[in-house]
């Protein structure tokens, strides 16, 4: 891909939705901010991404700062500072969690944001989340609610206009149960207006075939490497095709678009930064390996594919080759919802800047017949 494909306004915000720059990289973002720009759209736009805190951040600590209009400058800077509050609270419940979990003898890895903020992105306030989303073995689920009541969490919706819990119906608790590869969210209030409510998740399966085998083993290897902490982070490769995983999963199911979330450069600059960082040849080929023997090399392909597509860091290809799968996995969503697949009408890159892709959806999605008590949609 070359920034020809995109406006300034695009191109500016995959430049800014990185951590580790080559000098090519440096010289094109000094070169793209002395340009006229619409920074209401570039506003838009690093909302959508999720990355606002991290636009400001490098701007600023590459003397480019003065680019960005006043009165938005200082809405990225507060908004940078709200994120370094909000995360210390999150983070500190983490923290509770693994002690409990700790003392309870659970198994457990943190994972995406929860390890990535401290140990990848090492500044709080540049990496957003909405939740903490933590690894768990199948068969430990009920204890897992169990301890997490403990310590003042309990499952249900969180009510913004009246700031409480309420509890999920029956119905949803079976369709839960029987479709998703995730506990119901557990949620806790607070009285910081920085964080009103912390949420967190609870996976014990990869993909919605709630297929727990590759978690199992995932927990297993990284306790061989963490003997003295059950609640320590997965090894490199076991991560990574998670944060792959992930990203595939919310890309490509119906779901997602919905929620308007399904594709996002935070996303891309996690597994982006986290291969550069943290995996070495070495690790990039266990990860092939893992993928293949429990079927999720489509999973690293896609992400793989389309890393190369906006970054295009010079492994990608090498590791691209490995694997045989379709290029149909690109250009099909869907198959968990609808039964079959279908193909997108959009490319890759007008989905990706789209404000939304609802304009794809054709029908209704099976989840849209749970509906809470209020008759809407509360995923």
């Amino acid at each position: 891909m070359t920034h020809k494909e995109l406006t300034n306004e695009q191109y500016l915000i995959l430049l800014v939705s990185r951590l580790t720059y080559s000098d090519n990289d440096e010289d094109e973002l000094k070169r793209i901010v002395r340009e006229k720009l619409d920074w209401d759209s570039i506003l838009l736009m690093a909302k959508k991404h999720k990355i606002m805190p991290l636009l400001w951040y490098n701007l600023t600590t590459k003397g480019l700062k003065e680019a960005i209009p006043y009165q938005l400058e200082r809405l990225f800077k507060f908004y940078y500072l709200g994120t370094v509050e909000r995360n210390k609270i999150y983070l500190e419940e983490l923290s509770k969690i693994r002690e409990a979990f700790k003392a309870n003898g659970l198994v457990c890895s943190p994972l995406k944001g929860g390890y990535l903020i401290e140990n990848m992105y090492k500044d709080l306030g540049i990496r957003t989340i909405n939740d903490i989303d933590i690894m768990i073995e199948s068969v430990n689920r009920l204890k897992v609610i169990e301890v997490m009541r403990s310590i003042g969490y309990e499952q249900g919706d969180y009510d913004y206009i009246n700031h409480i819990i309420k509890p999920i119906n029956r119905e949803k608790q079976i369709f839960w149960k029987m479709n998703m590869n995730n506990l119901y969210p557990f949620k806790k209030l607070h009285n910081s207006e920085y964080c009103k409510m912390t949420e967190i998740d609870f996976s014990f399966s990869l993909d919605f075939d709630l297929n727990s085998d590759p978690i199992t083993m995932m927990l297993q290897r990284k306790i061989e490497d963490n003997s003295d902490d059950i609640t320590a982070v997965l090894k490199p490769e076991d991560f990574f095709i998670h944060l792959c995983c992930h990203l595939y999963k919310e890309a490509t199911n119906v779901m997602w678009v919905k929620l308007e979330s399904d594709l996002n450069l935070i996303k891309f600059c996690d597994v982006r930064e986290f291969a550069l960082q943290k995996m070495e040849d070495k690790s990039l080929e266990r990860a092939i390996e893992f993928a293949k023997n429990y079927k999720m090399e489509e999973a690293i392909y896609y992400t793989l594919y389309y890393l190369r597509k906006l970054y295009n860091d010079g492994y990608e290809t090498n590791v691209i080759s490995k694997m045989d799968i379709s290029h149909k996995v690109l250009d099909s969503f869907g198959e968990n919802d609808y039964g079959t697949s279908h193909k997108w009408n959009k490319t890759f890159l007008q989905r990706l800047f789209a404000l939304n892709n609802l304009d794809e959806l054709s029908k209704e999605p099976n989840y849209m017949k749970v509906k809470d008590s209020d008759n809407k949609v509360n995923m």
